[in-house]
């Protein structure tokens, strides 16, 4: 099968391009309704995958380049502004991955071979369509993958490799950490779950215990750790991917920390001066089994987090 189905395209650009087509086409591309990616479809090869038709606006509107992704060469992409500059005569054909559990702030198509591309377009929009009446349209090659920046990145990478004729990285994939990746797998330990991670609407919870936004809060503000801690666990030291191997790695290190810290009994966590004010958060820590929220202890989450990668050494 193959990815780049020229003739196809060139038929099915044709055809709907031609003088037999009597569809009205809007004096812009702002669309009428709220856009609705079926809508747009114009060949089918199953449920996972199908060729649609977008404006430019509707591409720079709903599309954007995956987690994943080499440099940007910009030279490349002015060459490609310029083609659409001077006529745009070979429209652009574009693959992308539409992820239906996106969540409602994301955008959930997600580029995987024509980020130059894209980023010509942004430039000719942005330079040349202020009235918003660009009448440029864009064929993008649509494979469906659920949860493709998290759950399923591994099959959204070998899907990279595979459209890009199994060209290897010749630069590390440049992935964002996930927290809420690591989040919900915390989240999600039985022993620490209800019991000791609450998932109330405030910013904190009474020591011991830890809210959900707190632990958030934490990784969000620690992604150079977790990125290190991503990178000593993986396979490939140039893919950073959260595989289940890794999040498990992260609940094992979390809980091991844990350990470690219940076992350094209250004369180890605490200075003299903090001792006796802090004597009954430390209490509730052993009766609950739950050490990671000690605020005033010489451990504190904000502390004990940098040990991430090496918990023996807490």
């Amino acid at each position: 099968m193959s990815y780049n189905d020229d003739a196809r395209i060139k038929i099915a650009f044709d055809k709907l391009n031609s003088k037999e087509n009597n569809t009205p086409e809007p004096v812009h591309n702002i669309p009428s309704q709220f856009f609705h990616i079926t809508d747009k479809i114009i060949d089918k090869i199953n449920d996972d995958k199908y060729l649609i038709k977008i404006t430019f606006r509707e591409f720079l509107a709903y599309a954007t380049p995956i987690v994943f992704n080499r440099i940007l060469d910009e030279d490349k992409i002015n060459e490609l502004y310029t083609s659409i500059v001077e006529g745009y005569d070979i429209p652009f054909t574009i693959d992308c991955i539409y992820d239906p559990n996106s969540s409602a702030h994301e955008k959930n198509i997600k580029i995987i071979n024509g980020n130059h591309r894209h980023g010509a377009i942004s430039k000719y929009i942005t330079e040349h369509d202020k009235h918003f009446d660009c009448n440029y349209k864009v064929y993008v090659w649509i494979y469906v993958v659920e949860d493709s920046e998290s759950a399923n990145l591994l099959k959204s990478v070998s899907l990279y490799k595979k459209i890009n004729n199994s060209l290897p990285f010749m630069e590390p994939i440049i992935v964002d950490i996930n927290v809420m990746a690591f989040l919900d797998k915390l989240c999600k330990v039985k022993r620490f779950k209800g019991k000791a991670i609450l998932s109330n609407q405030c910013e904190t919870s009474r020591q011991p215990r830890v809210n959900k936004k707190e632990l958030y809060n934490l990784l969000n503000t620690s992604k150079e750790i977790l990125e290190s801690f991503v990178s000593k666990y993986s396979s490939n030291k140039s893919n950073l991917i959260i595989t289940d191997d890794i999040s498990n790695k992260f609940i094992d290190n979390v809980i091991e920390i844990n350990h470690r810290l219940s076992l350094k009994g209250i004369n180890n966590l605490y200075n003299d001066n903090q001792l006796a004010q802090n004597k009954g958060y430390y209490e509730q820590a052993v009766e609950i089994g739950f050490f990671l929220n000690l605020k005033k202890s010489n451990y504190p989450k904000e502390i004990w987090i940098k040990y991430l990668c090496n918990p023996s050494d807490i």
